[in-house]
Formats: C-alpha cells, sequence, structure tokens
C-alpha cells in the first residue's frame, strides 16, 4: 500500500463521527429525518443525539430541517445535526433550550442564529454560533475523549496514512498522541496548527514535548466560513445569499490576519488560514504581505475561489496553496446554485502551478514539474530530512534554505520537505527556489557572500 499524507483534518471529530449517525448517503430530509429516528432508538435515555455529514445543498432545495422537526424525529432528545464541512448545525428544540438560545438572544460574534418568524430561532446556528451549542454539551470524558483519537488513528492507519495536520489541535489532543507515542501505539506523524491560546502555551513549551511524532505546525485562524453555508467571504455576491450578508461573512479584519501573521512569526511558526471565498484569501495574501514573515511555510487553507489578479501571488510571496480538490465533490451543487458566475475560478490548481513556471523560469532557472498520476505519499521517517527554522539547535536551514553553519551553503530541493509540515509537492518547492535565489542576490549586493 503506497503511503499517505492528509494536510488537513481534525482528529477528534473524526474519531467522534464513527460513532455519530451518518447523515452523507441522505437524500432528502425526510432521509435525514428517518436516519435520527433509527439513531435515536440505540441511545440511552437522556443522551445527546449527535448526526453529522448532512449537505443539504444536495437535497433539491428542501432546506435544513427545523428545531422541531429534528426534536420530533429524535423522541424528544437533544439532537445536534451537522453539516459535513462542520460550519453549520441544526439544534433541536431541546439542544436550544439546554444551551439558552431563544429569540432574545443576539448572534455571536462571528456567528448567525438564524430565525424566522417573529424572530425566533429555526434551529440553524451558522459558524461560531454553533459554540454556543457545543457549550452546552456534556463534555467527553478522558476515557471517551481518547477512544475518539485512538479509533482516528486506527483508521487513518487502516487506509494507508502515515502523516497529517491536525487543523484545530489543543494540548489535551498533544497529550494524548504523546502518551500513546510513549505506549508504541502511535505509528503516525501528526502535526498541531492551535488557535491562539493554546498555540501561544504549547510553542512556549514546544522544546519540552515536541518529538519525532509529533510536534507543533503553527496556528491556526478562520477568516470566513463556508460555501454550502453562504458564509465564505466573496469578492461577489451570492445568488441566494443569507439576509444581510450579500457576499458572505469576513470572520476577521485585514489588521487582525497581519497580526496574528507576526504573531506566529515572532515565535518562528506560520499560520495556516481558513480562507475559502476569494476575498478571504485575497485578505490573507495582503497580511503577509505587508507583515513580510521570515517563516517559511505561511499556508491558506481551502483557497476554494482565488481572483485572477491573485493567483501568481502565492508562488512570488512564497504562500502554500493547501487546497482540497476533494471538497468540489460536495461543493458542487453550492458552486452551481450560488456562485455559478464564478465558478471558472473555483479550485483554480492549473493557474497556481502554471503561475509558479512563470515565477521560477524568470529567475532564468529551468523548472520541471511531473504531472504524473497521484501514487500517494511516503514514509518521511525513512527517508531522512532537512528541518528549517529558525532555531539552529533543531533544523539545519534557516527561511532562505541557507544553512545556519555554512552561510555560503543553500539547499533547494524536494528533500527539505520530506518531515516538513508545509511541504506542498509543486508550490512551495518553486517558491522556496524563488525566495533563496532573490536572498542570494540580495547578499551578493551586500558583499556577505
Amino acid at each position: 500500500m503506497h503511503a499517505l499524507r492528509d494536510a488537513h483534518l481534525h482528529l477528534d471529530q473524526h474519531g467522534e463521527e464513527l460513532s455519530c449517525v451518518d447523515l452523507s448517503a441522505c437524500r432528502s430530509k425526510a432521509e435525514c429525518l428517518e436516519a435520527l429516528a433509527r439513531g435515536a432508538e440505540r441511545l440511552a435515555p437522556g443522551e445527546w443525539l449527535k448526526a453529522s455529514g448532512a449537505r443539504v445543498e444536495a437535497w433539491g432545495g428542501q432546506g435544513w430541517p427545523t428545531a422541531h422537526e429534528v426534536e420530533a424525529a429524535s423522541g424528544g432528545r437533544a439532537t445536534v445535526v451537522r453539516s459535513f464541512d462542520h460550519h453549520a448545525l441544526v439544534a433541536s428544540a431541546s439542544a436550544l433550550a439546554a444551551a439558552r438560545i431563544d429569540g432574545g438572544t443576539p448572534d455571536p460574534t462571528g456567528g448567525i442564529i438564524e430565525r424566522g418568524a417573529g424572530g425566533a430561532p429555526t434551529g440553524l446556528l451558522l459558524e461560531r454560533a454553533c459554540g454556543l451549542v457545543f457549550a452546552a454539551m456534556p463534555r467527553a470524558s478522558d476515557e471517551r475523549y481518547r477512544g475518539w483519537i485512538v479509533a482516528a488513528l486506527d483508521d487513518l492507519e487502516r487506509r494507508g496514512f502515515v502523516e497529517v495536520h491536525d487543523m484545530l489541535s489543543d494540548a489535551r489532543l498533544a497529550r494524548v498522541l504523546l502518551e500513546l507515542e510513549r505506549q508504541g501505539r502511535l505509528r503516525l506523524q501528526v502535526r498541531l496548527f492551535a488557535l491562539e491560546n493554546e498555540f501561544l502555551a504549547l510553542a512556549s513549551e514546544a522544546d519540552g514535548w515536541e518529538t519525532d511524532l509529533v510536534r507543533l505546525g503553527g496556528l491556526k485562524i478562520f477568516t470566513d466560513g463556508t460555501l454550502n453555508s453562504r458564509t465564505a467571504h466573496m469578492l461577489t455576491p451570492y445568488r441566494h445569499p443569507l439576509p444581510g450578508r450579500p457576499f458572505g461573512t469576513a470572520l476577521m479584519s485585514g489588521e487582525e490576519i497581519e497580526r496574528s501573521v507576526r504573531l506566529a512569526d515572532g515565535a518562528g511558526y506560520p499560520i495556516a488560514a481558513h480562507a475559502i471565498g476569494d476575498a478571504a484569501v485575497r485578505s490573507v495574501l495582503d497580511a503577509i504581505e505587508r507583515a513580510g514573515p521570515t517563516t517559511f511555510g505561511q499556508r491558506v487553507e481551502h483557497a476554494e475561489f482565488v481572483d485572477d489578479a491573485d493567483i501568481p501571488r502565492f508562488a512570488a510571496l512564497g504562500v502554500v496553496a493547501s487546497l482540497q480538490p476533494c471538497h468540489l465533490l460536495t461543493d458542487v451543487e453550492a458552486i452551481e446554485r450560488l456562485m455559478a458566475h464564478r465558478g471558472e475560478r473555483a479550485f483554480p490548481l492549473r493557474d497556481l502551478v502554471e503561475s509558479a513556471e512563470k515565477i521560477y523560469e524568470a529567475c532564468g532557472a529551468e523548472l520541471t514539474l511531473h504531472r504524473a498520476p497521484a501514487i500517494g505519499g511516503f514514509a518521511s521517517h525513512e527517508v531522512g530530512t532537512i528541518r528549517m527554522g529558525k532555531n539552529p539547535k533543531t533544523s539545519v536551514l534557516n527561511a532562505w534554505n541557507q544553512a545556519h553553519e555554512v552561510k555560503n551553503l543553500y539547499v533547494v530541493d524536494g528533500s527539505c520537505f520530506t518531515t516538513f509540515p508545509e511541504k506542498n509537492p509543486t508550490l512551495t518547492i518553486a517558491a522556496l527556489a524563488v525566495r533563496c535565489a532573490r536572498h542570494i542576490a540580495a547578499q551578493r549586493k551586500k558583499g556577505a557572500l
């Protein structure tokens, strides 16, 4: 079996969802409600019913079920129905009551509570409003949480994965992973990307806890929502927008994104910025350009829509376009219904690669990109690495691929990426060569070489 690597997942959510009611095969609201009824029959009295994988845009315009419809289907128990992209959910009437959400509850910052006649909540919560219900749910015991992580890791290993990047990490996850590694039960490399508070705590003590298998990858931020939720921040209006939000929702300002870039860079790490809409992508690129980070591997996660004017900026700035083309399978209905007029800018993989080629060739270099069929990844711990970073004690090369201890030695090769968590098989190698060439030229002008 070929070794695989997933650069964007959520271990705890994956493990939890393996035991949730699976709605991914539902083709209508009626099928969703029937699945909830079957799932409720298997639970103990008072236990919350959790369902995931709903793809409402594939239900022929029927829309989400209401809180009362979910309540009836689940037999009156507290129930949460999550979308496949984790950015929307419907809570049953009992779940709304547990979260104390009613007509007088204001929308939280960065979140939306959908309301019906008279302002009463319909049950649909978007983005950070989902957190109101999560906070009311019983916290998983350490034993159950550990079970989720083990289940997720076992599932991934069975499928041939050797490395994963967790994109919503915290100290709890790190502790479980390190415990499993000490017990000899962790066989995947895991890179952790955490929100600000968790990131700062993990980064401050990284030298004391990082291992060959578990390392901190960077700071995770969310700059917009998702297409299916109509919260992805777009440059052009949606055909069927949320009320009062024709362009979607910006979850961070440009200044806030820039602050995050500087914060992570100061600690020696990149950001991984969730940005699906083309307006969000542009905001992230603008912030990185203003901040001018020296830490290599700044990432834009998803980049589902990229305006033509922003395509060449990825390679020019050395930014990783961390796309997930498989999302086209789950977003195709939303693209056709909500953003058909921007469909040509969705998942612009060829444009990004060709842009990198042009910048590389402008430096007088020859670039060969092998467009062979995908055959998976590789077991990076078996082939070795030349790690990049600021700290000479833990890395060989700096952000320009210049050796810390030999100032005239530069290395530009794919091997630098074998365990580097921000590696990309095309764009970043090309962008790294451009960055390296520019640095060498600047150093020669200064007479430093």
